[in-house]
């Protein structure tokens, strides 16, 4: 391991896809629910994880996830469960976004930004 000038553990380039999403998961809720005092939220925050994501991203390594496979796990629900999509494709993009500073992934957040995720999902009915 190494680390950048912050002190972020970083993976040589070969080890790059050494990291599934679900071990991602873990890594980013273990910092994340420190900072979330209601326990019922921290809860929710692993559980919707579990429940919607780890089935169709929990084993593929995140330098691997693309635009498709975060759809396919929004579309299951965006249409009768819009807030819970909404939220699920935030989460999808922190573990993302954490992957990509951590140095497990490079290029642009499926789940997140311009021409990504967020373009290609309708907007949610309340």
């Amino acid at each position: 391991m190494v680390k950048d000038g912050r002190g972020a553990e970083l993976l040589h380039e070969n080890d790059r896809s050494r990291i599934t999403f679900r071990d991602a998961c873990e890594r980013v809720l273990a910092k994340r629910l420190q900072g979330i005092g209601n326990e019922k939220h921290r809860r929710q925050w692993r559980s919707m994880l579990e429940t919607y994501a780890f089935p169709v991203l929990g084993p593929m390594d995140v330098d691997k996830i693309g635009l498709r496979d975060v759809l396919r796990v929004l579309e299951q629900i965006w249409e009768n469960k819009p807030e819970t999509a909404s939220r699920l494709r935030g989460r999808i993009e922190a573990v993302l976004s954490w992957a990509m500073v951590a140095g497990y992934r490079e290029g642009d957040n499926p789940a997140g930004g311009k021409g990504t995720c967020r373009k290609s999902c309708p907007r949610p009915r309340r």
